[in-house]
C-alpha cells in the first residue's frame, strides 16, 4: 500500500511542477518491486528495492548528464524497459530464470528451503495478485490514507 501511495504522490508532485512550467519532460518506469527509475531532461535516478526496506529507506543513485556519466547508460536502460515493459505473469518471470524467482520469493518472504522453482513462482503470482486486490479494494473504498503503511 505504501508503494502505491508513494508512487501516486510522486506523479502528483511532478504533474504540479509541469503545470507551472510546460517544458519539464519526464517519464517514470516502475517495476514493482524490483526498481524504480526516474528520467528527467538531464537527470537519471535509480532506486533498487531491498527486502527489508521501503520507500525513502532504500538507496537512490542520482546521475547528471555529463560526458562520462552513467546517465547515458541509465537512459539506455530506461528506454529499454520503457519500450519493453515488464508484466507480472508466468512467462515474464520465467524469462529471467530461477535466480530471479528465488530473489522475488525471498523479497516477499515466501522462500522455504523445500520449495521448488515452480511452487515458488505460483506463490509469487498469488502473493502479487492478493496484494493488488487489497490495494484496489482499499483505494476503491476510500480507505487508503496518507498514513497507511
Amino acid at each position: 500500500m505504501r508503494y502505491v501511495r508513494d508512487f501516486f504522490k510522486v506523479i502528483e508532485k511532478i504533474e504540479s511542477l509541469k503545470s507551472v512550467s510546460n517544458n519539464i519532460d519526464y517519464r517514470i518506469y516502475c517495476s514493482n518491486p524490483f526498481f524504480r527509475i526516474y528520467l528527467f531532461d538531464e537527470d537519471f535516478i535509480f532506486q533498487a528495492y531491498q527486502n527489508d526496506k521501503h520507500g525513502h529507506e532504500t538507496p537512490m543513485y542520482h546521475y547528471i548528464s555529463t560526458a562520462r556519466s552513467l546517465y547515458h547508460l541509465g537512459r539506455e536502460v530506461f528506454n529499454y524497459h520503457w519500450n519493453r515493459g515488464f508484466k507480472f505473469d508466468d512467462v515474464s518471470i520465467r524469462y529471467y530464470g530461477s535466480p530471479f524467482i528465488y530473489y522475488l520469493a525471498n523479497m516477499y518472504g515466501l522462500l522455504d528451503e523445500s520449495d521448488d522453482v515452480d511452487t515458488l513462482l505460483k506463490e509469487i503470482l498469488s502473493f502479487v495478485k492478493r496484494k493488488e486486490e487489497e490495494v484496489n479494494s482499499l483505494e476503491k473504498n476510500g480507505l487508503l490514507t496518507e498514513t497507511d503503511d
